[in-house]
C-alpha cells in the first residue's frame, strides 16, 4: 500500500481470472449438468448440488474480478455484471444510487451493496453477453 502499482494490481488480478477460468475448466459444469437428469427422467440431487456449488463458486470469482477490474475497465464490468443481473452497480463512478455516492464512502457502500445484493439471491438467470473482447482480424 505504500506505492501505487497499478500494474502489480492488474497482474495479480489477471492471476486470479486465469484461476477462476481454470477452475471452471477443471470442474466442467457442462458435463456435470449432463448427469444431473437420468434418462428415465429421475434428477441425481447430488449431482445437482455439485453443479450448483460450481457455478456459485464460478460466478462469486466473476463478480470478484469485476469489483477489482472496475476501476481500470468500467465499462467491461458494468456489461458483465449487468449480464449477472446486477443493474445499479455503476462502476464508472456516476452518482446514481445515492446522493453522497461520489465520495469515497458513498462508493464503499455501492460495493457494499453489491456484496449483499449477491448473497441474498437464490437463483441467477443470465443475460446473454456479446464478447467483451471481440476477436481483431488483421491482414497482411
Amino acid at each position: 500500500m505504500d506505492e501505487f502499482s497499478f500494474h502489480k494490481a492488474l497482474e495479480h488480478l489477471w492471476e486470479a481470472i486465469r484461476a477462476t477460468n481454470k477452475y471452471i475448466d477443471a470442474a466442467a459444469p457442462w458435463k456435470v449438468a449432463r448427469h444431473c437428469e437420468s434418462p428415465e427422467g429421475s434428477r441425481d440431487n447430488l449431482q445437482k448440488d455439485r453443479l450448483n456449488f460450481i457455478l456459485a463458486y464460478s460466478l462469486e470469482g466473476i463478480r470478484d474480478a469485476c469489483i477489482l477490474l472496475a476501476p481500470f475497465m468500467p465499462a467491461t464490468s458494468q456489461k458483465v455484471l449487468s449480464a449477472l443481473g446486477y443493474e445499479e452497480f455503476d462502476a464508472g463512478g456516476s452518482c446514481h444510487l445515492e446522493a453522497s455516492s461520489c465520495h469515497p464512502e458513498g462508493k464503499a457502500r455501492r460495493i457494499s451493496k453489491l456484496c449483499s445484493w449477491w448473497q441474498n439471491q437464490d437463483s441467477f438467470t443470465l443475460k446473454k453477453l456479446d464478447p467483451l473482447f471481440p476477436k481483431i482480424e488483421v491482414s497482411c
